[in-house]
């Protein structure tokens, strides 16, 4: 056996799991930094008559209201994931395109084509059911519902 390869299947992993904890590192750094503000913005009012005024007022509302940041993180989600099959479809695009000029590798140029293409129907899919979901689940506004003018 080869130890390169093993070498450089173990490197592989480890950088998989490196991006994986980069990840998850950043957003837990983005959770803490938004306690942080709620904290330190909260700390602010002098009495329970002025709190009570924001938290009642549409800014204290959209501040707390998880379900509004549920629904704009659901609309996040459903773009990004959009735009990655496409940008999938786009890279399997280029290798029919190289196939198509004559590219020296001939059909095994196809193979990377196949899996750009299957990999971004299938994000695709997985987005149109999850906008189905969360649409009928109350989370994604239908047709410019729930969206007002005050939010970004």
């Amino acid at each position: 056996m080869n130890w390169s390869i093993v070498i450089l299947i173990i490197a592989e992993l480890a950088f998989v799991g490196w991006l994986f904890w980069l990840f998850l590192n950043h957003r837990q750094r983005r959770e803490g930094i938004r306690a942080e503000e709620r904290d330190r913005l909260l700390a602010r009012f002098t009495n329970s008559q002025e709190l009570s005024g924001f938290l009642n007022s549409p800014a204290g509302e959209r501040l707390f209201n998880s379900e509004s940041r549920i629904s704009r993180n659901a609309a996040r989600t459903l773009t990004f994931a959009v735009t990655t099959g496409v940008i999938l479809l786009c890279m399997a695009g280029a290798f029919y395109l190289m196939y198509w000029v004559g590219h020296p590798a001939g059909t095994a140029i196809l193979v990377p084509a196949i899996w750009f293409v299957m990999f971004g129907l299938g994000v695709l899919i997985s987005a149109v059911i999850s906008a189905l979901f969360l649409r009928r689940s109350g989370l994604l506004p239908r047709n410019g519902e729930g969206r007002g003018t005050e939010e970004p």
